[in-house]
């Protein structure tokens, strides 16, 4: 499919598989409000076809299968505004536009799986190449979730620790007022 200018398809509802693989955007793309109940395929394999044009919006959709856009570049302004994922969405081999947004979206609870992690560490290090430190930090934050139930025993408890003691190392008041409360115990017990 070619799509050669704007293509709106808000509050639209998509069944079981719903595939725009190889499909040529060209300009601006909405997909604001839209509900996909299956798996939904925007992955790339035609070289020739890779880039998503124009600015493209999936503000407020619900993803509740899983979702691919695997070899895309997004040109333009891409947001993803308080969208509902209920699989972690896979972004590999992709070019993200600077102006990338997930702000408000919503992620599925961490299941320990090395596909999810992978998927969070390829957003993490496309956030880090623009130097997007909050969005990198978010992604850090999932993937570390899923690096924690994917271990076991002690590494599993340090990693636990990691996370209750420091916020995996993005809080400064943690660290403090558990220290603090540790000073205060040892001193009671001495």
């Amino acid at each position: 499919s070619k799509f050669q200018k704007s293509a709106c398809f808000d509050e639209s509802n998509f069944g079981a598989l719903t595939s725009f693989n190889n499909a040529d955007f060209n300009s601006k793309l909405s997909f604001k409000r839209c509900k996909f109940f299956g798996a939904v395929d925007f992955s790339i394999n035609d070289k020739n076809h890779e880039k998503f044009g124009g600015a493209i919006s999936f503000d407020n959709s619900v993803f509740s299968g899983p979702v691919s856009f695997n070899g895309r570049k997004f040109a333009d302004t891409t947001s993803f505004f308080k969208c509902n994922f209920a699989e972690v969405p896979t972004f590999h081999s992709c070019e993200l536009n600077q102006d990338t947004s997930f702000e408000g979206s919503v992620f599925p609870p961490a299941t320990g799986s090395e596909e999810a992690a992978r998927a969070y560490r390829t957003l993490k290090l496309a956030f880090s190449k623009q130097q997007a430190i909050r969005e990198e930090q978010r992604f850090f934050r999932l993937e570390m979730e899923e690096e924690t139930l994917r271990e076991t025993g002690l590494k599993r408890l340090l990693f636990q620790a990691y996370k209750t003691f420091s916020d995996y190392g993005f809080s400064i008041t943690r660290p403090l007022k558990y220290g603090g409360l540790a000073v205060l115990v040892l001193t009671a017990l001495y």
